[in-house]
């Protein structure tokens, strides 16, 4: 886990094939990341720092990196979770590789 206080660093490549959104306000891709301490009950969700970043491309696009960081990481989190996704009304292909989480 990142020390107390420090960042945390999100770097992805994606590619993207005839992306296409429905939605003209709506992100073709989303990051979320969510940071939880040691889950002692069904409310462990509840007490997490969740975050999001939205990133808006369309058509056809070589590997891109997308970077993604979260400043002033919490003592209490014992547990990581990133999602990237496309949402709803997105569509064609979205490729995602060479992703790393690092600590700063």
């Amino acid at each position: 886990m990142p020390a107390p206080e420090s960042s945390m660093e999100l770097v992805a490549f994606v590619k993207g094939e005839n992306i296409r959104r429905t939605y003209p306000n709506a992100p073709s891709v989303l990051v979320t990341s969510q940071l939880t301490p040691r889950p002692e009950d069904e409310a462990y969700y509840k007490n997490g720092t969740n975050s999001s970043t939205d990133f808006f491309v369309e058509g056809d696009f070589d590997w891109t990196p997308i970077f993604v960081t979260i400043d002033n990481f919490p003592a209490e989190v014992d547990f990581i979770r990133v999602n990237l996704t496309t949402p709803r009304g997105v569509s064609g292909k979205i490729y995602f590789d060479e992703i790393t989480l690092t600590a700063k």
